[in-house]
């Protein structure tokens, strides 16, 4: 095959997608599937498509901080509940399966277990918030004395902002589970 048709059988496409809007993410990418686009990596707002036969797919995001040799067992888990893994892209796993009428669609099946999926998720970025903070307060401290921190104010305080909003959605995304699930 040559190179040029290859790249008509490839196909990326930037889109903006943030945790709290996975279900749209999953149906867009089910879209895709329809029109024979199947997702074969995911990257930050940037996806790599190949060209196949249309198929009616379900997908689904499981998001976990695991070791390398836990991994194999964490996919093998996935793959004997007939779910196919597409990619990892951090802590975002990417899978799909053949959607069947009636079927289990979804990894997680009880409102607890998908609450659990968030509360992990807050626990990385609370990890993730304490060097971004500590940045931050370390740039403001600095910022007027020094040309070079001036620099960094307006993307870390936009990064910081980004974070905030970030970790405050899922909170309420937990908290409305919960509401649900009483």
């Amino acid at each position: 095959m040559d190179k040029e048709t290859k790249e008509k059988l490839i196909k990326r496409v930037i889109k903006f997608y943030f945790v709290w809007s996975e279900d749209k993410e999953a149906k867009w990418l089910n879209d895709m599937s329809k029109k024979g686009w199947h997702l074969k990596k995911a990257s930050i707002f940037n996806y790599t498509f190949e060209k196949g036969e249309s198929a009616d797919y379900v997908y689904q995001f499981d998001f976990r901080m695991n070791s390398s040799k836990d991994e194999k067992e964490y996919l093998e888990l996935f793959k004997g509940s007939g779910w196919e893994f597409i990619n990892r892209m951090g802590g975002w796993y990417y899978f799909r399966k053949p959607y069947r009428e009636g079927g289990q669609n979804e990894i997680y099946s009880d409102k607890e277990s998908l609450k659990q999926k968030y509360k992990k998720l807050l626990g990385f970025l609370l990890l993730t918030g304490i060097p971004l903070f500590y940045n931050f307060f370390t740039i403001f401290r600095s910022y007027g004395r020094s040309g070079f921190y001036r620099y960094f104010w307006p993307f870390n305080t936009f990064i910081l902002i980004l974070w905030l909003y970030a970790f405050i959605r899922i909170i309420l995304y937990v908290r409305k589970l919960t509401r649900e699930q009483e």
